[in-house]
């Protein structure tokens, strides 16, 4: 008989410093931040032998790095012989002289530094091997042509990253040329959809995520059946009654959730405090600082969600989350609730394709939007909803004038005001 190896418990790791399995069995070695500068973390596959041997090892390197106070010497880069090959010069901004990235990349968000890897993988496929000198405004519009007709959100995150990048290579004289050549493109400007959900169409979803609705028999194929996702529901009903982007709902704990007396009832009432990540930017040192401050009474709509459906324990985490994927235990990432919502919006339409078929195409992210237009509805004005949702003014009024166009029976309620003896 085939011996089988012993599989390896999660609980193994913690006898190993720095050591850690995620959710899909790849274990990392992951350093304190005070290492961070000497040492980077690094996946080491899904072999627990293999990833114990490698561990141990970088931690030998760090404890002698610690007695001597001084970091393994890095290798030597190969001096540069004439001009920068495109992906050179990218490699200069990534990675920088020392391993760890330009002082601009590392100013970067994480998230917008992802998306920028992505976008270079792109660039670099195409003029990775061309001297940086001799791309030309020309070369980049024939190769560009193409891609808008195709895709032209994606024409334009190429043609924004590659901006960034020549811009780069200009101003530390990394390369000799003036004219940034992914500039002055002309580019169609992103569309808005203008869509946004009714709360009808939030009550209905939130449902079909408790499993409490549905699907007429028949309409449903076996291969795609949808297991209760109450998360999912919670999620789209904090950013719909909240008014806050889902990346910033998913990150969402219970410490968000302050009990403080209010100071005109004295009545205690529970408050969402949190920071807003979007609006936050790499200072001193490269952390995350400043962002718009959310301090505010939790809605009553929220509030009554999350003591029907409370969230389930997360062991695996040292803090509780407000939206735990019921699978892993986790929190979400803006990926995997986005799929996973996606497949109840299609149980949500196959319920009743004639009334619900307007939600084709909607996404988990709408729920901001659409909470701040919910609110406009009722009455409230641009000035009143931005201190709940954290928008500016300007960003404001851009929403209003879009999902909001003006009517003829709105003009008619102002006009019948304008009243008046003369």
């Amino acid at each position: 008989p085939i011996m089988k190896r012993k599989a390896t418990p999660r609980g193994a790791a913690q006898d190993i410093a720095r050591l850690h399995q995620n959710e899909w069995g790849v274990w990392h070695w992951k350093p304190e931040k005070k290492l961070r500068p000497q040492f980077k973390g690094q996946s080491l596959g899904k072999d627990p032998d293999v990833a114990m041997r490698e561990a141990r090892r970088l931690n030998r390197e760090v404890e002698a790095w610690t007695k001597k106070g001084t970091a393994p010497a890095a290798p030597r880069r190969r001096a540069r012989s004439g001009p920068l090959t495109v992906s050179q010069l990218a490699n200069i901004w990534r990675n920088g002289e020392d391993g760890l990235g330009s002082d601009h990349w590392r100013g970067l968000r994480e998230r917008t530094q992802q998306q920028f890897r992505y976008a270079l993988k792109v660039i670099e496929a195409e003029f990775g091997d061309e001297v940086a000198n001799g791309i030309t405004p020309a070369r980049v519009r024939r190769w560009l042509d193409p891609v808008k007709r195709r895709a032209p959100g994606g024409a334009a995150s190429y043609c924004k990253v590659g901006r960034v990048l020549f811009a780069f290579g200009i101003a530390g004289e990394h390369v000799e040329i003036r004219e940034n050549p992914f500039a002055k493109q002309k580019l169609a400007s992103g569309k808005r959809r203008p869509r946004y959900y009714s709360f009808e169409d939030i009550r209905h979803l939130v449902a079909v995520a408790d499993g409490r609705v549905e699907p007429p028999p028949g309409s449903y194929q076996g291969q795609e059946r949808f297991l209760r996702c109450p998360s999912i529901g919670t999620a789209l009903l904090l950013g719909f009654a909240c008014v806050q982007r889902i990346s910033d709902v998913l990150a969402l704990g219970t410490h968000n959730l302050v009990e403080k007396a209010d100071p005109l009832t004295k009545e205690t009432v529970t408050r969402l405090v949190f920071t807003q990540s979007k609006s936050q930017r790499k200072g001193r040192d490269f952390e995350l600082e400043g962002g718009v401050r959310i301090d505010v009474r939790l809605p009553p709509l929220a509030a009554r969600r999350l003591a029907a459906a409370p969230p389930l324990t997360a062991p695996k985490l040292n803090w509780q989350p407000l939206v735990v994927n019921e699978t892993t235990l986790r929190t979400y990432s803006d990926w995997l609730a986005s799929i996973k919502f996606a497949r109840v919006r299609k149980r949500a339409i196959a319920v009743d394709p004639e009334r619900w078929g307007h939600l084709a195409g909607m996404q988990l992210r709408d729920g901001r939007r659409s909470g701040f237009i919910h609110l406009r509805k009722m009455g409230l004005t641009v000035e009143q909803i931005v201190n709940l949702s954290g928008h500016t003014l300007e960003a404001g009024y851009k929403i209003v004038e879009h999902y909001l166009p003006r009517t003829a029976e709105e003009a008619d309620e102002v006009a019948a005001l304008m009243t008046g003896e003369l």
